[in-house]
């Protein structure tokens, strides 16, 4: 009876070992996310636990469907080299079947006593069991002894067993984070990459025109941008308001920072205010905790474009950002502290807004900090060709054409309109043409309707009585254009049409030439002599 009890007593404490062997190496092997680390430690673990003299740990490789030995104790270089000392067959049966092998003595046993490598090697005590993830066998622990035989019994199957379920599930954990990492490092290189393309694209040398009231805009621009100061950039729809607010950002020391850009314009005041600030989860039925624009960031500058829209509760709330750069989400109790820069833009006279009692007249001077007013397109026409041409290549790109330029009499009309939607409008208008034009080189059939009707109504050139009615600048302007245009067609039939040439003999840069021949509609072609 005391054999009985000191047997069954054994067993519990072997157990109750076993167990707490089980939680030490859980605790381990889920502290270590390093994969070859890991490896080395579930190897060493179960070498040491099952009194195994040798033990190798084989992985499935998904693309191939081969076993390949991951790590191995006590073995040399050679005989892990050579599969069939470690009984590979016996190995390839557990990774096929997905059940474990064991056996007391394989020299005695029927089932393995003829196995070459059983035979050849004197392998004795043997058991193998597979790595399960989800059911999906995806590799082996396999120990022998080659010194006795009985080191093995059903308690080591199960044992074993669950070991590898364990670290099989940290093996994952590790190949998980593995990917992630590596993941996460791509995306940090892409992300740099395109960093760096973002900022190039808006460097000054890449922004399209180079007309006097834009150098004006360049200048300050470039001023501010290294600045914390607020800046308020005015202009009407299609100026190009977000590129120059880009340009400021990614020019300045936030430029690591996030760019976020909010239309206020675009939503009504209880979705634009939730936007802007985030809003708590349960504020209404189905609505989930969300960070705000603000937020967003944090660190970085937030655009605020067509401002002028914003609604008085919000403009109230934008005030306080701007004084004590905190603010609480919708629904919300918790201060939300930020570090933002912002740009503002409008295409509304905000001072007249402001005596109307429509727009805060102290969110007004705290936007106000820096103005920076863009032009028109009617009012820096020099800038027409350059941006047309601009336009025309990287839409011939997009589209596969081969488009070699704008025909002069096109160009005629693009300089002539007045262009309401200012640059965004001539981009869509050369988009259109690059699309349905057939020949080589933009034809006026192929402009919009509404370029073509607001000038094809006959325009005489001005009597020296309709000069004595214009007022000073646009006399001027007038008078300036006639020279301008006699004066290079002199040139080039001087030359015959060489514009090297005729930038030399006229003193100009042969750019600002080509720009202004562009503007007048003048063909160098016509001037050259066969």
């Amino acid at each position: 009876m005391k054999g009985a009890d000191d047997s069954y007593v054994s067993k519990l404490r072997k157990e109750g070992k076993e167990l707490a062997t089980l939680y030490r190496i859980s605790q381990v092997m889920n502290s270590i996310l390093d994969l070859d680390r890991l490896l080395d430690k579930v190897m060493d673990l179960v070498v040491e636990t099952m009194r195994a003299e040798r033990g190798v740990l084989m992985l499935l490789d998904s693309q191939t469907g081969t076993l390949d030995v991951r790590v191995a104790r006590n073995m040399d270089r050679a005989t892990i080299e050579d599969a069939r000392n470690i009984s590979l067959g016996i190995i390839r049966d557990v990774a096929r079947r997905g059940q474990p092998v064991v056996t007391a003595d394989a020299q005695t046993d029927a089932q393995f006593k003829e196995r070459e490598s059983v035979v050849l090697y004197g392998i004795r005590s043997l058991l193998c069991v597979p790595l399960k993830i989800r059911g999906e066998i995806v590799g082996t622990i396999y120990l022998d002894n080659r010194r006795a035989s009985d080191m093995f019994g059903p308690d080591d199957v199960e044992f074993l067993t669950a070991f590898a379920n364990q670290a099989a599930i940290a093996l994952e954990n590790a190949r998980i984070y593995v990917e992630l990492k590596e993941a996460k490092e791509r995306l940090d290189q892409e992300n740099i990459a395109l960093r760096k393309e973002v900022v190039g694209r808006y460097r000054f040398e890449n922004i399209v025109g180079r007309s006097a009231r834009m150098e004006e805009v360049y200048d300050l621009v470039e001023k501010v941008c290294q600045s914390r100061a607020n800046v308020l950039i005015f202009g009407e729809s299609g100026t190009g308001k977000e590129l120059i607010a880009k340009t400021i950002h990614y020019h300045g020391p936030r430029a690591q920072g996030p760019f976020v850009q909010i239309n206020c314009a675009a939503l009504p005041e209880t979705l634009l205010e939730s936007e802007l600030f985030g809003i708590e989860r349960g504020t209404a039925t189905g609505v989930d905790r969300r960070i705000g624009k603000f937020e967003q960031a944090d660190g970085g500058t937030l655009f605020l474009d067509e401002i002028g829209d914003m609604s008085p509760a919000v403009q109230a709330k934008v005030l306080r950002v701007l004084q004590e750069r905190e603010f609480e989400r919708v629904g919300g109790r918790k201060t939300v502290s930020v570090d933002v820069r912002i740009i503002a833009a409008t295409n509304k006279d905000l001072e007249r807004l402001v005596k109307d009692g429509t727009f805060r007249e102290d969110l007004y001077y705290r936007l106000n900090v820096v103005p920076i007013i863009i032009p028109p397109l009617r009012q820096r026409r020099d800038d027409i060709p350059e941006l047309a041409d601009h336009f025309l290549m990287r839409f011939a790109a997009e589209n596969d054409r081969e488009l070699t330029g704008i025909s002069p009499a096109a160009m005629r009309l693009l300089m002539s309109y007045d262009w309401p939607g200012n640059v965004r409008e001539l981009e869509n208008a050369i988009e259109r043409a690059v699309v349905i034009e057939c020949e080589t080189a933009i034809a006026p059939e192929s402009l919009p309707q509404a370029v073509v009707q607001a000038v094809e109504a006959p325009r005489t050139e001005p009597t020296e009585e309709d000069l004595h009615h214009m007022d000073y600048r646009k006399a001027k302007e007038v008078l300036i254009d006639r020279f301008d245009r006699d004066y290079l067609e002199d040139l080039l039939f001087r030359n015959c049409g060489n514009i090297s040439q005729s930038a030399r003999e006229a003193g100009m840069d042969r750019r600002n030439l080509q720009t202004k021949l562009k503007r007048y509609g003048i063909d160098p072609e016509k001037f050259r002599r066969q």
